[in-house]
């Protein structure tokens, strides 16, 4: 196994005021349909993308915080 991480998933730790917005992005980044971006947004914490790579980790990072999100990337083994 490399000692450097390749893999990294995305947390949404905890959602910003425009639910609307969040919800726009997150379906955005993943291609998920309304009801499961909505359930997301609506009962954090919950796993926005899994296994990326770190640039689109990053970008979706900054994505979900320009919505007033608070994200963690988690790196995955």
């Amino acid at each position: 196994m490399s000692e450097e991480t390749s893999k990294f998933n995305v947390v949404l730790i905890k959602s910003g005021r425009d639910k609307v917005e969040m919800v726009k992005v997150v379906m955005a980044l993943t291609g998920w349909g309304l009801k499961q971006s909505k359930d997301l947004v609506d009962r954090p914490p919950g796993i926005v993308l899994k296994r990326v790579s770190q640039e689109k980790a990053d970008s979706a990072k900054s994505q979900l915080e320009g919505a007033g999100a608070t994200v963690e990337i988690r790196a995955v083994g």
